[in-house]
């Protein structure tokens, strides 16, 4: 099975591949479970799956601030079973620490990894323009936002990953 994410709903697809189906599984869309969200666009761009806690994190591409003209990458932590009547529960949503100065040119995929030796586990962003910056002139400047997962808290709202550096 495959999931896939759309900028436009707060839905998440499930698709069956070949192997999937000769286990009945079916298509279909996951409804979040804020349901008053139903009607908006999501800005989700990414969907990566966490191994280690069998979770997926979710990446909106930008979400308002509480400062003008300033944006920031929204990720949700979900987890996914697919027998509960409710099958999405988030477990964290935070913001990552980096300002994008547009609402539609932030975070556009992610990826997970864990460092074997360490432990230690990333989250890597892809920026949508050279220099994560829509005002860039610059060619080939593509970059990547890479993160360490701190563990959640429940009052922590914000920087639920620690800024290492960009590639």
């Amino acid at each position: 099975m495959i999931f896939v994410v759309f900028d436009n709903t707060y839905h998440i697809g499930t698709i069956c591949t070949p192997f999937g189906q000769s286990f009945n599984c079916t298509d279909q869309l996951l409804a979040w479970p804020d349901a008053s969200l139903a009607t908006t666009d999501s800005q989700f761009e990414g969907i990566t799956y966490n191994s280690i806690n069998d979770t997926y994190f979710v990446a909106q591409e930008t979400i308002p601030t509480e400062m003008k003209e300033v944006f920031r990458a929204n990720i949700f932590e979900i987890r996914i079973i697919l027998t509960d009547s409710t099958p999405i529960r988030v477990l964290e949503s935070c913001t990552i620490n980096w300002d994008f100065p547009t609402d539609n040119k932030g975070i556009e995929g992610l990826e997970f990894v864990t460092h074997q030796g360490s432990g230690h586990s990333y989250l890597l962003g892809l920026c949508e323009v050279n220099d994560c910056d829509p005002k860039s002139t610059s060619n080939n400047n593509g970059r990547i936002l890479v993160r360490e997962k701190k563990e959640a808290t429940k009052t922590r709202k914000e920087n639920c990953f620690k800024e290492i550096y960009t590639i």
